[in-house]
């Protein structure tokens, strides 16, 4: 069953302070001067699968693929952080505005995956991708800030 197609998705945007603290590998992971933020990402989505195998026998085999489109019914999907962005004086990126999107699918094979509810906001599935937010949100520098 294609979960995504069975329901509509709704973002929630945390109330977070103006000092959030978030105790984490930030630095180790993200905010490295020895390694590019796409080579620190590919590393540890490498290591996070590996450390996820499930057959010790078996390889873990892992696929980047990136996709590239118009933005179509996604729209519908990306208008809200638009909007948020906005609001919140963030850039937009302006493929976006221009009716384009772009994004990587990363997957992995003979691997646990991630367990969790998609349906539960406080499941462990939605705990790590919004923990994973936040110490993204704290840690890359805006495009004001390049």
């Amino acid at each position: 069953m294609n979960i995504a197609s069975a329901q509509t998705w709704n973002w929630i945007w945390p109330h977070v302070g103006a000092t959030p603290i978030n105790q984490g590998l930030d630095s180790e992971m993200f905010d490295r001067t020895d390694y590019p933020y796409s080579e620190t990402f590919v590393r540890e989505a490498i290591q996070n699968s590996l450390d996820a195998r499930l057959d010790p026998t078996k390889p873990v085999v892992m696929n980047f693929t990136f996709h590239s489109t118009g933005i179509g019914p996604r729209r519908a999907f990306l208008e809200p952080v638009m909007t948020h962005r906005k609001k919140a004086e963030l850039e937009v990126p302006e493929e976006w505005a221009n009716g384009h999107v772009r994004w990587l699918v990363v997957e992995d094979f003979n691997t646990k995956g991630l367990s969790g509810s998609l349906t539960s906001r406080t499941s462990d599935f939605w705990n790590y991708w919004l923990s994973l937010t936040v110490r993204l949100a704290l840690t890359i520098p805006s495009s004001s800030s390049r």
